[in-house]
C-alpha cells in the first residue's frame, strides 16, 4: 500500500520531489535582495544629486566671476541672477521644481565684505527610504541634500 503525502510525489526515476519549496525560499529571500538593490540605487540617486549640486554651484561662480562687473566692485544683488541662471543652466536635466526650490532659499547665494561668495543648493532625497521589519529604514539618507561652493572675486 502506497501513502500520499501533500507536497511531495515521486519523480520519473523513482525519487521523490518536493513541490513549492523553491517559492518558499523565494519569499523568503526576495525582500532582503530587494532591499539591497533599493538601497544601491538610492545611495546612487543621493550621490548624483549631491555632485550635481556642488558642480552647478562652482559653475555658477565660475560664470559670475565672468561677468563685466566682477572686475570692478560688485555687489550681491547685481551677481545674484547671473548665478541663478547657470545653476538653472547646469541642473537642466532636473526637474524644474526641484531647480527652483533650491535657489529659492535666502542662503542660496551670499557675499561677505572681502567678496567671498557663496553658493548653497539644497533639495529632498528624490528616492525615499524604504521601512523594513526588523531593519529600519534603508537607506538612511539625509533630510536635505546640500551642495556648498565658494570662490573669493
Amino acid at each position: 500500500m502506497r501513502l500520499k503525502i501533500a507536497g511531495i510525489r515521486p519523480s520519473v526515476s523513482g525519487k521523490r520531489t518536493q513541490t513549492g519549496s523553491t517559492a518558499i525560499e523565494f519569499a523568503l529571500i526576495f525582500p532582503a535582495f530587494f532591499a539591497i538593490i533599493y538601497a544601491i540605487v538610492s545611495y546612487g540617486m543621493a550621490f548624483l544629486i549631491l555632485q550635481s549640486l556642488t558642480y552647478a554651484g562652482e559653475d555658477a561662480l565660475r560664470a559670475a566671476l565672468g561677468t563685466d562687473c566682477a572686475a570692478a566692485i560688485c555687489t550681491a544683488e547685481e551677481l545674484e541672477p547671473i548665478v541663478a541662471q547657470q545653476v538653472r543652466d547646469s541642473l537642466s536635466w532636473l526637474s524644474t521644481s526641484i531647480v527652483n526650490d533650491s535657489i529659492a532659499g535666502d542662503d542660496f547665494f551670499s557675499c561677505d565684505a572681502n567678496m567671498l561668495c557663496t553658493v548653497r543648493l539644497s533639495v529632498p532625497p528624490v528616492l525615499g527610504g524604504l521601512t523594513l521589519p526588523l531593519v529600519g529604514q534603508v537607506p538612511k539618507l539625509p533630510a536635505q541634500l546640500v551642495g556648498n561652493a565658494s570662490l573669493r572675486m
